[in-house]
């Protein structure tokens, strides 16, 4: 049996970890949400900022985060 398989099972495993979705949408995205995942608030934040170019608060991530989880809000960028 190839490796590919474990592969990409220890991958989906890792993705799992990461409970925290970009609450972003892009243009290069056709509108559709940024696939990104993380573990911790901060990391969401930092991408925010380097990639989406959004300069955000903790606490501004923390609400974006739980209107995404809710399904009520993404942030169009």
């Amino acid at each position: 049996m190839g490796g590919g398989l474990l592969t990409g099972m220890h991958a989906l495993q890792k993705m799992a970890n990461k409970a925290l979705a970009c609450p972003c949408t892009s243009a290069e995205l056709e509108g559709e949400r940024c696939r990104q995942r993380f573990g911790r608030v901060y990391d969401v934040k930092r991408h925010v900022r380097k990639i989406h170019g959004l300069e955000l608060s903790e606490g501004e991530v923390r609400l974006l985060l739980g209107d995404a989880e809710a399904g009520d809000s993404q942030v169009p960028i």
